[in-house]
């Protein structure tokens, strides 16, 4: 309990803070998660400019989706799922133009981390699919 009371003041330093350098946080999108891989039924309620702040089980930090049960699950349905839409979008659009330049687009779309090797099977997916449409005849073998 004392974990929250010191959280609370640390708020409230920082709203005293903001006002004394003539800034404002937006409350509304300030959020509070509680990170634990154990389930805790009882949960602090935060407050900060007057706002009882909202809990979440995932958000997003610089790029990266963080969980509250410290899986990575939900980030890589995010990046896969984002991956994919771009990759229709080049296959709606380019149909019939030449590889080289489906090539570029999707590189200039897309930007994937280099799936070779890859242990992650979403993303290994979206590659192999990008492949596809490119080399219809193109055959995974086991070299």
């Amino acid at each position: 309990m004392e974990d929250q009371v010191a959280l609370q003041r640390d708020l409230a330093r920082l709203e005293q803070w903001a006002e004394s350098w003539g800034m404002v946080f937006n409350a509304s999108k300030c959020h509070i998660m509680h990170v634990s891989r154990s389930s805790s039924s009882h949960q602090y309620l935060y407050q900060f400019h007057g706002v009882v702040l909202s809990s979440v089980t995932s958000e997003k930090y610089l790029g990266v989706y963080l969980n509250h049960d410290l899986k990575w699950s939900h980030h890589i349905d995010q990046v896969t799922a984002k991956a994919a839409r771009k990759l229709g979008f080049v296959r709606r659009n380019f149909r019939g133009s030449p590889v080289d330049c489906n090539k570029k687009a999707k590189m200039t779309l897309t930007n994937p981390p280099d799936a070779k090797g890859c242990k992650i099977a979403p993303i290994r997916r979206v590659s192999f699919r990008f492949t596809e449409f490119h080399f219809p005849k193109f055959q995974i073998t086991n070299a």
